[in-house]
């Protein structure tokens, strides 16, 4: 999949502007305050119908409007463009026919995000690496996906119930849905977790996935009275630990700044690599401001890494090193 052109109107900086691209590492350099960001955003909200920055589409439409437009092409043979617009609701169109759930375009394309943020992969809290873990499942397995899905849905109706003092027959139901779907959850992450440590065998890093309790009826009845207590759901997926080890030492309490950003790579590159391998689809790169804070020697590896996809973006606002790419500038 290669994406040919991108237009976006009244979307953040840019109230209307188009690009095209090329196969391979598009960089797109400028000043801050450009909207380096805010195209890569774009492209990302085509591939995955929602900000790849977490936040709201009412924040991405431009100061003053009250709308905003993007559509992309492609060169494949499967899918030709993707059209998102937001006027109040979003709408997403996939060759002019709408698109009803994320899955879809899960099935279709394949995205792996680099942002300022991920970092917190190798030494944020475990939340971060079981969102890597369910991120890279619903990629490769459309059964992962609708579980993961299944059980969110079940755990956030379970913490409402708890919260309202439902009927304990209700409570029951509802504990027996979440153990079935925490079990299959459980398993996906673990299968996930053992093939991306399987791509990063040469640069000794493994992610340690380590369940923190057992998911049985039991458990759920001794625990109770504190869930009810507490309005929330205490055992389960959600609360699972995980983390990365470089060199037989935990990277969230040993590694440099670095050390993480090092290792934050080599997780991602095992993502793509992974996705790619599985899903027979290689996935896009979006990388935002990946070179900040790395010496010369790590830039020019980060290019190389980013080259050997059909096609990756990087947004850098110094100047980046000389190489083979497509070059973007903004500010101009």
């Amino acid at each position: 999949m290669i994406v040919k052109t991108l237009r976006a109107s009244n979307f953040r900086l840019l109230e209307e502007f188009s690009f095209e691209f090329r196969g391979g590492l598009n960089v797109i350099e400028g000043p801050n305050a450009t909207g380096k960001t805010t195209i890569l955003e774009a492209i990302g909200y085509c591939l995955r119908g929602k900000s790849m920055l977490g936040s709201q589409d009412i924040d991405a439409v431009s100061f003053g409007k009250d709308s905003f437009y993007l559509r992309t092409d492609f060169d494949q043979t499967t899918k030709s463009r993707v059209e998102v617009s937001f006027n109040g609701r979003k709408s997403v169109l996939l060759d002019g026919k709408p698109v009803r759930t994320s899955r879809a375009l899960l099935e279709a394309f394949k995205v792996v995000t680099i942002t300022p943020n991920s970092s917190l992969v190798a030494v944020g809290p475990p939340s971060h690496r079981r969102e890597l873990l369910d991120d890279t499942a619903s990629q490769i397995s459309p059964v992962w996906s609708a579980v993961i899905s299944d059980f969110r849905v079940a755990l956030s109706e379970r913490n409402l119930a708890l919260k309202n003092d439902k009927p304990q027959k209700l409570v029951d139901v509802m504990t027996l849905d979440f153990i079935a779907l925490s079990k299959k959850l459980r398993e996906a992450r673990l299968e996930v977790a053992r093939m991306i440590n399987s791509f990063m065998e040469k640069a000794n890093t493994r992610m340690d996935f380590s369940p923190l309790h057992p998911i049985e009826i039991d458990d759920f009845a001794r625990l109770l009275p504190a869930e009810r207590a507490r309005g929330m759901t205490l055992i389960g997926p959600h609360r699972d630990d995980c983390f990365f080890v470089l060199d037989g030492k935990r990277v969230d309490k040993f590694a440099s700044t670095g050390e993480a950003r090092s290792v934050m790579l080599t997780v991602k590159i095992a993502q793509a690599d992974l996705i790619s391998k599985v899903s027979g689809i290689e996935p896009l790169l979006l990388a935002d401001d990946l070179l900040a804070e790395l010496d010369r020697e790590r830039q020019e590896e980060a290019l190389k890494l980013l080259s050997k996809y059909c096609q990756s973006f990087l947004t850098c606002a110094c100047k980046t090193p000389e190489g083979s790419y497509n070059l973007i500038r903004t500010g101009q």
